[in-house]
């Protein structure tokens, strides 16, 4: 993406030359020779490094795909001087809510010349997606001075920083895998209703063929069934926590969803106020960047454990709180499996 670096308000750079100039040749009729070096070096500054600034086109580039809490990635911006004149020496200040980002400096670049910057993050903490600010730093040829300059206000957003998912073993899994007669349709092989009739391949289990349909075709045949499942994964928030043990639990709630994913199976999210839940049926990725960005939740009223049991009927609930009795709770309250996931380990 292509964005102009900015416009300097020209009230001081316009103003100090007219005032400083004739002040310097003043101060040479008096013979004040110093007073003339200062007045005369105070008119030329602002114009020593202001030319083609107006040309100056900077583009950023980050990379695709997601980013996980423990990764670099490398933000590229490129700076080009589309003007006719050699551009001064630039200092971009960047900043993005929860993630330390360094400042870029540009040298001087000619018409037509381009100078491109990668800049390491370090994505140690998760976070929701966030925008990215810029401030350019003018910096004067014969002072060194800087001079802020006015930027356009931007709309680009960062990737969320997810937690790195921390996928549960197959014990816990069992509860969500379990086929049923009636349920939602996961797209898996398995057991249940009968999906399809196809003619036996080489690498089929002859306990796969369906004998009554062989008969009448005359030639082996198999029937696929589709696996459906019982119910799905409620994850219950509320009552967030800090430190290493809750980040940890944050990344078992995150694998918990990607769990379900493999297996296609719905994900629904109830959260205590003021954390808001994702109504409806959200999308695995939507409910990944709500655990990146969860910042704050509170207690778990009566209300809500009523639904997240009612909800959780033949699926499996798991409970991210920093509250030892909500999960008791949830299961007392007759929900079927229940997983702590501050208190579990795997």
């Amino acid at each position: 993406m292509t964005r102009p670096v900015g416009r300097r308000k020209a009230r001081l750079g316009v103003l100090l030359p007219l005032v400083a100039l004739p002040a310097a040749f003043l101060a040479q009729a008096e013979r004040m020779p110093l007073v003339a070096v200062v007045a005369l070096a105070c008119g030329l500054a602002p114009l020593a490094g202001l030319t083609g600034l107006r040309a100056m086109e900077m583009a950023w580039h980050w990379p695709g795909g997601l980013w996980y809490v423990g990764d670099t990635v490398y933000l590229r911006t490129t700076f080009t001087n589309s003007g006719s004149r050699t551009t001064p020496v630039l200092t971009v200040r960047q900043e993005s809510p929860g993630l330390p980002m360094p400042d870029l400096t540009v040298p001087m670049l000619t018409p037509g010349e381009s100078a491109t910057v990668d800049v390491p993050l370090q994505l140690a903490a998760r976070r929701g997606p966030a925008p990215l600010g810029r401030t350019t730093q003018l910096h004067n040829r014969l002072s060194g001075r800087g001079h802020a300059l006015k930027q356009a206000q931007t709309q680009e957003l960062l990737p969320a920083v997810r937690p790195r998912p921390d996928l549960p073993p197959a014990r816990i899994l069992d509860p969500l895998a379990r086929p049923a007669e009636d349920g939602f349709g996961t797209g898996r092989r398995g057991t249940a209703d009968p999906l399809l009739l196809r003619q036996f391949a080489s690498g089929d289990q002859v306990s796969s063929v369906h004998w009554r349909s062989t008969a009448r075709a005359g030639l082996p045949v198999v029937m696929e069934r589709e696996q459906l499942a019982a119910g799905l994964l409620v994850l219950l928030v509320a009552d967030t926590g800090v430190g290493a043990a809750w980040e940890a639990a944050v990344a078992r709630a995150a694998g918990m969803v990607q769990a379900a994913a493999a297996l296609a199976l719905p994900v629904a999210v109830l959260a205590a106020a003021p954390a808001q839940q994702l109504g409806g049926s959200p999308t695995y990725d939507a409910v990944q960047d709500w655990l990146a960005g969860l910042v704050l939740a509170g207690p778990a009223e009566p209300a809500l454990l009523e639904r997240t049991v009612s909800l959780a009927s033949g699926g499996l609930v798991a409970v991210l709180s920093a509250d030892p009795l909500l999960a008791r709770a949830v299961t007392g309250g007759g929900a079927g499996p229940v997983v702590d996931l501050l208190a579990t380990t795997w």
